[in-house]
């Protein structure tokens, strides 16, 4: 749950891996993330970046918001800053997380 809790606190609204660890799919599930594969063309480890910002699943008309808010200028102020400024998280049409 903890560890959900630091996703949705750094913006995470959609995660890409193979998970095999049945705690980790409900936690995931319950909190609504959205879950994919990760891209193979992606470089590097897994980590919390927000450089790729929109990875999954896509947008579409009339589906629940799915987004996540930074207290930063512009993109590259939020790839240099990091996730760590996020201030508001929502998954499904919830606001799941915001900053204190």
């Amino acid at each position: 749950r903890r560890g959900v809790q630091r996703l949705l606190a750094h913006g995470t609204v959609a995660v890409a891996g193979d998970l095999r660890a049945r705690p980790a799919i409900d936690a995931l599930r319950r909190a609504s993330l959205a879950q994919a594969h990760r891209p193979p063309s992606l470089p590097g480890p897994p980590s919390l970046s927000p450089s790729p910002l929109i990875l999954l699943p896509p947008l579409s008309p009339g589906s629940p918001a799915r987004f996540a808010i930074f207290d930063v200028q512009d993109r590259r102020d939020l790839v240099s800053r990091g996730a760590s400024t996020c201030v508001a998280t929502v998954v499904e049409g919830r606001l799941v997380y915001r900053a204190r």
